[in-house]
């Protein structure tokens, strides 16, 4: 039993040691490298992409006017993963429904995210697409911006859809606030 302790250990230690000791024997040409244990680990995490959160829901919003442009009632749903590295994967959908300025459905994969120091998180959606009602076939809009200004239900949950201007900023085209259903996230 101590002997496959034993033998176990030299089998981890050993390239541990092997660089430490090549290290202080080889010539010096630059800093130091940590070989220990804790910084090879640290190395290795800081290296690796992880989820950062998770933000769902779903629901129906009706848009603030004069804030927005559009006025109308909207579904929307969506499912995205936040990455530590910026970038997002998810599905976003906008559905303006009959009796709004501007029918149709809006929707795209989630590509990057970020988030101001008023804790809005944005997400961007950089190949999207509509569908106009009543019918036709969906036309690239190109990228577009959903800002999450505020998480939580009915009368809480608040987001924002922003084009580009054309002179290099954002025109925010809907200003939703939550009328039922929620918009959920979950930092890991």
């Amino acid at each position: 039993m101590i002997r496959t302790k034993l033998l176990i250990a030299t089998a981890l230690l050993a390239p541990i040691i092997t660089a430490a000791c090549s290290d202080v024997t080889s010539p010096k040409t630059g800093a130091p490298v940590d070989y220990s244990p804790a910084a090879i680990i640290a190395t290795q995490s800081a290296s690796a992409v992880t989820v950062v959160a998770t933000i769902n829901g779903g629901g129906t919003a009706l848009m603030q006017v004069p804030a927005g442009l559009l006025a109308g009632t909207t579904s929307f749903g969506g499912y995205i993963t936040l990455y530590s590295d910026g970038t997002a994967k998810g599905e976003l959908h906008c559905v303006d429904q009959h009796g709004s300025t501007l029918p149709g459905n809006v929707w795209g994969q989630v590509t990057s995210w970020s988030m101001d120091v008023n804790g809005v998180v944005s997400l961007t959606i950089s190949d999207g697409r509509l569908l106009a009602f009543p019918g036709g076939h969906p036309q690239n809009i190109g990228t577009f911006i959903v800002r999450i200004q505020s998480f939580g239900g009915k009368g809480v949950g608040h987001w924002t859809l922003d084009i580009p201007d054309g002179f290099g900023g954002w025109l925010t085209v809907c200003d939703e606030l939550l009328t039922s259903g929620q918009i959920n996230i979950r930092w890991e």
